[in-house]
C-alpha cells in the first residue's frame, strides 16, 4: 500500500472513530406514594381516594433513514407493576400504585445507523377524589443524558412526569411535577443528570366526588443527523496525514528522478 493510500485509509479511521461515540438518555420512575390529607377536617367526612381504572403501555422504536422503523434496541421502555410487565411495543391494564416502575432508555452509537431513536412508559389512571380531599402522588425519580459522542445536529433527553387532569364541561385544571435532563451538539454540559422525587397534587374543595385522571410517565430520546459531520479534530487530522502522504510521495519521486 503507497503512502497515499495508507494516509487516506488511517483518516478514515480517524473519521469513523470520531462519529462512533455513543449518545445516551435513561429515564426511570418508582417507588410510588399516595399521600391523602383531609382539607375539612371539621365536617365529620373522612377523606378519600381511589383508582376506578387503568391503562398501561410500553413503546421503544427507532427510525433510519426516511421511513425505516424499527420496534427494537437501541431503545428500550419496560413498566412493571403487580401483575404486569412490558416491554417494547405492548399495553395492559393494572391499578397498584405503589408497586410501579417505569424505565425508558435511547441510545445510538453509529450516529448514522438510527436517525432516531424514542423508548416511552406510560401508566394511566381514571381516579376519585372525595369531597374535602388533598391527594399527593410522589415518586423517585432519576434522568440522564449524554452527548460526549454529539455531531452537529444531535441533541437527547431523559424525561420522567407525574400529572394530574380534570376536565369539567370544558374548563379543567392541572398539576404536575416532572424532571427532565436535555442536552445537545453545542451545550457547555454534556452529560446533565437528575435523581429525586417528583410530585403531583389534587385537591378537591368541593362538597361532592370528583374524577380525574393520573398520569405517570418515563421518556427518553435520541435524535441524530443521518450522515455525520467530521468534527474539526477529526478533519484536521486527516488533512495532516494527507500532507505528510503526499510530502512523502513526492520525495520518492525526486529519488527516482
Amino acid at each position: 500500500m503507497g503512502a497515499i493510500h495508507k494516509a487516506l485509509a488511517v483518516g478514515a479511521m480517524l473519521v469513523a472513530a470520531g462519529g462512533a461515540s455513543a449518545v445516551t438518555a435513561t429515564a426511570s420512575l418508582s417507588n410510588v406514594q399516595v399521600l391523602v390529607f383531609d382539607l375539612t377536617p371539621l365536617d365529620g367526612i373522612a377523606p378519600s381516594f381511589s383508582i376506578l381504572s387503568g391503562s398501561n403501555y410500553a413503546s421503544a422504536y427507532t427510525q433510519s433513514g426516511l421511513n425505516v422503523w424499527n420496534y427494537d434496541s437501541p431503545a428500550v421502555a419496560h413498566l412493571t407493576a403487580t401483575g404486569l410487565d412490558l416491554t417494547g411495543a405492548s399495553n395492559g391494564s393494572g391499578v397498584n400504585l405503589g408497586s410501579y416502575s417505569l424505565t425508558a432508555s435511547a441510545s445510538d452509537t453509529a450516529l448514522s445507523t438510527y436517525g432516531y431513536a424514542y423508548g416511552y412508559g406510560s401508566a394511566n389512571f381514571q381516579v376519585e377524589v372525595g369531597a374535602g380531599t388533598l391527594v399527593l402522588i410522589t415518586a423517585d425519580a432519576s434522568v440522564a443524558a449524554d452527548a460526549s459522542g454529539a455531531v452537529n445536529g444531535t441533541y437527547v433527553y431523559g424525561n420522567t412526569s407525574i400529572q394530574f387532569n380534570n376536565w369539567t364541561d370544558g374548563a379543567g385544571t392541572s398539576n404536575y411535577g416532572y424532571r427532565q435532563a436535555y442536552t445537545g451538539f453545542g451545550y457547555s454540559n454534556l452529560s446533565p443528570s437528575s435523581a429525586g422525587l417528583v410530585s403531583a397534587s389534587f385537591s378537591n374543595f368541593g362538597a361532592s366526588t370528583l374524577t380525574a385522571s393520573l398520569n405517570l410517565n418515563a421518556q427518553s430520546s435520541v435524535n441524530t443527523p443521518m450522515a455525520p459531520v467530521p468534527e474539526p479534530s477529526s478533519a484536521a487530522m486527516l488533512l495532516s496525514g494527507l500532507g505528510v502522504a503526499f510530502g512523502l510521495a513526492f520525495r520518492r519521486r525526486e529519488r527516482r528522478a
